[in-house]
């Protein structure tokens, strides 16, 4: 389980949007293997942008988002974070950690 004011913590994060959810039971980086209820973490790699697929991660169910420095206004549990490096090293360490 992945508890919100953890992530905040380990990622230094803000929360933008508080939604209804404040534990997660997993994370997603792939709208396309999203589970609702997950937390949808917006990724930038070399050949795609997750913060592309925002909206598709809410259409299917996402009940967080994790963006970088940017936020949307929607219902959902929205956190901001400013290193994706840093956050997926903190993330990480959080799972396999705690």
């Amino acid at each position: 389980m992945i508890h919100l004011d953890h992530l905040l913590s380990a990622t230094n994060g803000v929360l933008r949007y508080q939604g209804q959810q404040g534990v997660f039971d997993a994370f997603s980086h792939d709208t396309r293997q999203l589970i609702p209820g997950e937390m949808f973490v917006a990724v930038r790699g070399g050949y795609s942008d997750g913060h592309d697929y925002l909206l598709d991660a809410l259409q299917r169910g996402a009940a967080g988002l994790l963006v970088e420095a940017r936020a949307i206004k929607t219902t959902t549990t929205c956190s901001g974070y400013r290193s994706r490096l840093a956050a997926w090293k903190s993330i990480t360490s959080m799972l396999y950690w705690s």
